[in-house]
Formats: C-alpha cells, sequence, structure tokens
C-alpha cells in the first residue's frame, strides 16, 4: 500500500537508513565510491552521454533539459532501477553527492511507496522538496558517516573534502553538523557497528594517506603540518617531500587528553586519573615529552623524536618505543604475514574484527593479555579460531595456559556473538608455509 508524503523530512530516519546500507555493502573504508555501489547492488547507472548513444537522442531524460537536476532515478516494471546522471558537471564531488543522493532515493523507497512520486502523478514543490532534503541526509551520512569522521579527527571543512571527496558545499554543512553533533542513545547499537566495520581503517590510521599525503623521504612517516620541521619519527629535517604511499607509525602507547597514558606501557599497571607523568608501579614514563627539557614538548605515544627541535623524546629515550629501523621491519613484516595467511585457505580467512575485539577487551581492563596480542593474527574456521604470533614465549604461555583460552572463547562469544569451540596455532616458516601446531 502507497503512502503519503511526509510533511516534514524524516532525517533521522534517513541518516540510520545510510548507516545500515554502509554496514549491508560491507563499506569498511573511505572514500566511499558510489558507482562501485550501484553495481554491486544492480542498480543501473548511465551517463547523459551514455543514453544518447545508446538511443540516438539529445538528452532522451531531460536531465540537462532542468538547471536544477543532476541526475534522475526510474523503477522499471520489472522492478529495476536506472539511475541517468549528468557527466557534463565539472565537480567530482558533485556528482559523487549526487549518485549518493540518488541512491538515497531507491534505499528510502521513495519510488515505491509514495503515489505522488514522478513516475505516477508529480510532485508539488512543498512534497519534492521534503524528498530531497531526506536523499540529502541520507548521502551526507552516507558518504561522510559522523562516527567514523570524529574518531579519525576529521572534523574541518578541509579534511572532509580529502577523506571523504566530498565538494566544499557539502563539506561545510557536514563541518557545521559535526559541531552540534551528539549521539543520539537509540541509535548505540548501529553507530557501534558502524565503528567495528571500519576499526581496521581507523586504528590501523589508513586515512592518512589522504588526509597526510607529505611524508618523510627517509622513514616513509607521514607528515602532519607545516609546522612540523624534523620528523617525529627518525628525527629527519624536512626539507622536502614525498608523494608515494606513506607508513603510519601506529606503535606508541595511547596518548589521552590528560596528554598522559592511563596504562603503564612496561608493566601495564593501570593508573589513577590523579597520577603524576611516571608509573606509580615502576616509575616508567606515562607522557611522551621532549628530552630537551629547553623544549619540553608533550607528543603522542608513538613520536620517537621531537618535530620542533628534532630531539629525542622520553618513550624512545626508556625504550618504551623501539627505533624507527625496527618499527619498519616490524611493519613490513606484519604485511607480509598478513599475505601469507589472507592465502592459506585450509585455515579459514582472516578475521578483520581481531584487532577490533582485542580494543573492547583492553577497555574491559585485561591490559596485559591485549598487550600480549597486540601483534598477533586471528583466522576463523567454522569454529575454531586460529592463532598467530610472532612472539615463541608469548605463545608458549598461552598454549598452556587453558583458563586464558577459554576466556577469549568466552569473550568472543559474548562481544562478538561468534561460537568458538577450539583455538588452534599457526606457525609461518622461512619458506612462507602456514602450519597448524600441534
Amino acid at each position: 500500500m502507497q503512502k503519503r508524503i511526509p510533511l516534514y523530512p524524516r532525517n533521522d530516519l534517513a541518516k540510520k537508513a545510510a548507516k545500515a546500507f554502509l554496514l549491508k555493502s560491507k563499506i569498511s573504508t573511505l572514500p566511499v565510491n558510489p558507482f562501485a555501489l550501484c553495481n554491486q547492488h544492480g542498480f543501473v547507472i548511465r551517463s547523459v552521454s551514455e543514453t544518447e548513444d545508446l538511443i540516438d537522442e539529445i538528452d532522451p531524460f531531460d536531465v540537462r533539459d532542468n538547471p536544477d537536476c543532476d541526475a534522475k532515478t526510474y523503477l522499471t516494471s520489472a522492478g529495476r532501477y536506472i539511475i541517468i546522471y549528468d557527466d557534463a558537471v565539472m565537480s567530482q564531488g558533485r556528482i559523487i553527492w549526487t549518485i549518493a543522493h540518488e541512491i538515497g532515493h531507491i534505499v528510502l523507497k521513495h519510488l515505491e511507496q509514495f503515489e505522488q512520486t514522478e513516475i505516477h502523478n508529480g510532485l508539488t514543490a512543498v512534497e519534492n522538496k521534503v524528498l530531497e532534503k531526506e536523499a540529502d541526509a541520507f548521502a551526507s551520512e552516507f558518504l561522510a558517516p559522523a562516527e567514523v569522521l570524529l574518531h579519525c579527527h576529521c572534523v574541518k571543512k578541509n579534511s572532509i573534502i580529502k577523506l571523504c571527496g566530498l565538494s566544499e558545499e557539502a563539506a561545510t554543512y557536514k563541518e557545521q553538523f559535526l559541531k552540534d553533533y551528539k549521539p543520539d542513545e537509540k541509535y548505540s547499537d548501529i553507530n557501534q557497528s558502524i565503528l567495528r566495520q571500519f576499526y581496521n581503517f581507523i586504528n590501523e590510521k589508513d586515512f592518512f594517506q589522504n588526509l597526510h599525503y607529505k611524508i618523510c623521504p627517509v622513514c616513509k612517516n607521514y607528515i602532519f603540518s607545516s609546522k612540523e620541521h624534523f620528523c617525529r619519527i627518525c628525527g629527519h629535517s624536512i626539507s622536502e617531500h614525498s608523494f608515494t604511499k606513506g607508513i603510519a607509525y601506529n606503535d606508541g602507547p595511547e596518548i589521552g587528553k590528560q596528554k598522559r597514558t592511563s596504562v603503564c606501557p612496561k608493566c601495564h599497571f593501570t593508573q589513577d586519573t590523579k597520577a603524576g607523568s611516571s608509573c606509580s608501579n615502576c616509575g616508567a614514563s606515562l607522557v611522551n615529552q621532549c628530552s630537551n627539557t629547553l623544549c619540553g614538548m608533550i607528543h603522542i605515544g608513538s613520536s620517537r623524536h621531537c618535530f620542533k627541535c628534532g630531539s629525542p623524546t622520553t618513550f624512545l629515550l626508556e625504550g618504551i618505543i623501539s627505533d624507527w629501523k625496527s618499527a619498519q621491519k616490524t611493519y613490513y613484516d606484519r604485511h607480509l604475514i598478513r599475505n601469507i595467511l589472507s592465502n592459506d585457505n585450509e585455515t579459514g580467512k582472516i578475521m578483520d574484527d581481531w584487532q577490533y575485539f582485542l580494543s573492547l577487551l583492553f577497555n574491559d581492563g585485561e591490559h596485559t593479555l591485549v598487550s600480549s596480542l597486540k601483534q598477533s593474527f586471528a583466522k576463523i574456521d567454522y569454529d575454531t579460531l586460529y592463532l598467530y604470533l610472532p612472539n615463541f614465549e608469548i605463545k608458549e604461555w598461552l598454549k598452556n595456559n587453558d583458563s586464558v583460552l577459554n576466556f577469549l572463547m568466552k569473550s568472543i562469544k559474548k562481544k562478538l556473538k561468534i561460537h568458538i569451540l577450539e583455538i588452534l596455532f599457526l606457525d609461518v616458516d622461512l619458506k612462507g608455509t602456514v602450519k597448524v601446531e600441534l
């Protein structure tokens, strides 16, 4: 039964639908490619130029004839959607927005539920504005999901343009929206699912490639701003930049808003919120500070050198983080091991949620266990979990600790809704062969 068009735009409904469609489409990185999404879901998408060649008629669907229209969507009698867009539009950001907007009309079922839509009896100006506003709300959340942007610290217009591919107008709107954004409690479950799906993109700092495209020519670290005179990883003077893909050095302790880590990076002792800059248990630094007393600048956990004066940081001097060459080797080794494990079909599929799961354990206070599993990979084959740990001592400890293994299986079931009956361990030999350890 067809419905009447609502009096006001259902923006909350549209944004929730956009989140659900991101989850359904298994989108886990930005920017979103709406053209690929159309192909994935069976929506036919053609430019005006393509339709002119097919039908041998100028602007056969009257898209360019309307200066306020960049695209039109049709629902065929066979139930198939066709999107026709104006490829004469010069702004790529505007085209991306237009396609996402049309996908919004489809997902919100505007052409199916309302008898007044264009393919039926036409729309009044007020009715058309309501549906257009809903499709805009969908496109905004679909192309630039609020939770992901906030966790990437991407809240300014220029950063949103770089990360999401939006036009300046759309990015300006999103910037204003994020200033007053407060997650609605009734959408907490779907918001958490979005963060889970995008967790690796956020945690592995994959978004740096779009936001911080300049990198150090020595260690390939991303340069955050023009104010950085020295590389914060290797200490090299920043005088030139390479535009190849860089490395996100993400191996340091997480530094909170108080400019200190809440868990000792050496003994994993949880610190009192009013404690000082040293661990109350072992004395290790909780603050990553420039060792030059004349500078004393506070840095994020992975910084090895001060980007202002070039001096080493306290975390580097105390051995809390390794030197950059060791960190870079670990980075490349991890990518190599992941590729080898991914290509081994005998032990199931790589568990993309593994690091997300470890973050949940960390939030529950399981700091020592999470630290032990930080460099691990997990694979799932039906009800069997395979673990790869590069550290032999940690692997042997875990293999012989049934209580910890049982805790992991119960936690995976509780937090990820995945039922695991057995945990086995993997090894990769020098030839790149994956073996199950008995």
